[in-house]
C-alpha cells in the first residue's frame, strides 16, 4: 500500500494495524466499520478519501502516473468517472484554483515549476484516458480470472512510477499511443502481465529504466519538456547518453554537466535500489554516495553521521521541503535495501 502515491511508509505501518496492507484492501476499505478509530492512527477521514482516489484513479485509468494521479485527486476528480464526466477547460480553471491555495499547492511543489502547464490538449488526454477506464469490480474480476488460468496467487499493477500490488495479476489490453511520451504517463503497453518470483515479488523499485523522465528524480515537468525536445523521454534515454552533451544540448546556464551527471546517479539509484524514494536518492548522491554497491558497504551510523549534517543544511531543507527528514533507522534500511539489489546478488 505505500505504493500509493501519498503514502509512506511510516503510514503504511499505520494503515496496517487496520489490516490495510494491499493496494485492493486500502480501495475496499469501509471506515465505518473499523474497530480502531482514524484519528487514533493520526489520518482523517479526508485523507483516508484522497488515498482510495489515488490508487483507483491509477488502477482503473490507464495513461496516468502517480503525480498526475496526486494532482487530479486535489483538484477534485476522486472517480474515473469524475474524469470522464469533466472536460479540459474545466480542469484548467481547477488547476488555477488549486495553484491559488497556498495550503493545497504545498502538497505539490512541482506544480509551481511551470505556470503554463498543463496544457489544453493533455487535459484533453486525461478525460479522454476516463472515459476509457475499466471498473474496478471489472478489473478485479478480470484479475481474479487470469489467476485462475494461470495459477497465480498474487502479482501486480504497474503503473508509471509505481507498482501496485493487488489481490491478482491484472493484465490490460494493449495499445499504441500517438501522443509520444507526454506528462499523462505511459501507455497501456506498460500494464503488462509477467511471472516473476517471489523474491523479485517482494522488491519494489520507485523508478525503472522505461519510466518517463519527467519520474526520475530533480526533474519537473518543464526539465521535462526540455528533454523531450533533444530527445530524451525516458530514464533509458537519459542514462545512455553522456552528461556533457545532454548539457550542451539542453543549452541552459544553471543545467550543466555536473548537474546531469547528479541526474543520472539518482535515476541509477532508484534504479538498482529497491524501495528507494526520490528525494532519498538526492540525499544520498548530495552526500556523494552514488551506487548501490557504495551504499551496501556503508556502516548506518558512519552514512548517518555524513547524512544528517546535509539534511539540515539549506540545501538539505530545500530539497525536502516538507519530507521528514531521514533518522538513524530509514538510513539502515537505505543500507539494507541496496544489499537486496539484484545488481548486487548477480554480481
Amino acid at each position: 500500500v505505500d505504493q500509493v502515491p501519498s503514502i509512506g511508509s511510516q503510514m503504511a505501518r499505520r494503515l496496517g494495524t487496520i489490516g490495510v496492507r494491499e493496494v485492493r484492501d486500502l480501495i475496499e476499505l469501509n471506515p465505518e466499520i473499523l474497530e480502531i478509530p482514524l484519528n487514533s492512527l493520526q489520518m482523517s477521514e479526508t485523507t483516508l478519501k484522497q488515498w482510495k482516489a489515488e490508487a483507483r484513479l491509477l488502477c482503473c485509468v490507464p495513461h496516468l502516473t502517480g503525480r498526475i494521479a496526486q494532482f487530479l485527486v486535489l483538484c477534485g476528480f476522486f472517480t474515473p468517472g469524475d474524469l470522464a464526466q469533466s472536460d479540459a477547460r474545466t480542469i484548467l480553471n481547477k488547476v488555477k484554483k488549486l495553484r491559488g491555495d497556498n495550503k493545497q499547492s504545498l502538497s505539490l511543489p512541482w506544480l509551481n515549476e511551470d505556470k503554463s502547464w498543463p496544457p489544453q490538449n493533455e487535459a484533453t488526454a486525461w478525460v479522454r484516458s476516463g472515459k476509457a477506464a475499466r471498473s474496478w469490480r471489472k478489473l478485479r474480476e478480470s484479475s481474479e480470472k487470469s489467476a485462475r488460468s494461470n495459477g497465480i496467487v498474487s502479482g501486480k499493477i504497474r503503473e508509471g512510477d509505481l507498482v501496485l500490488h493487488a489481490v491478482n495479476r491484472v493484465t490490460a489490453p494493449a495499445a499504441s499511443s500517438s501522443q509520444g511520451v507526454t506528462e499523462s504517463g505511459p501507455s497501456d503497453n506498460d500494464v503488462q502481465e509477467e511471472v516473476v518470483s517471489d523474491d523479485v515479488r517482494t522488491l519494489r523499485f520507485y523508478l525503472q529504466t522505461d519510466s518517463q523522465i519527467v519520474d526520475a528524480p530533480s526533474i519537473g515537468p518543464k526539465s521535462a519538456e526540455r528533454l523531450n525536445a533533444i530527445g530524451i523521454y525516458l530514464v533509458s534515454d537519459l542514462l545512455e547518453q553522456p552528461a556533457e552533451e545532454i548539457a550542451t544540448a539542453l543549452g541552459r546556464r544553471e543545467v550543466t554537466t555536473e548537474v546531469v551527471t547528479e541526474w543520472q546517479q539518482q535515476a541509477v539509484l532508484m534504479c538498482n535500489v529497491p524501495h528507494l524514494r526520490g528525494h532519498d536518492a538526492q540525499i544520498l548522491v548530495a552526500c556523494e554516495v552514488t551506487t548501490a554497491e557504495q551504499l551496501a558497504q556503508m556502516a548506518p551510523h558512519k552514512l548517518f553521521d555524513i547524512v544528517d549534517p546535509f539534511v539540515r543544511s539549506k540545501d538539505g531543507q530545500r530539497l525536502l521541503r516538507s519530507s521528514k527528514a531521514p533518522d538513524l533507522e530509514e538510513v539502515t534500511e537505505w543500507i539494507e535495501y541496496a544489499r537486496q539489489s539484484p545488481l548486487l546478488k548477480a554480481a
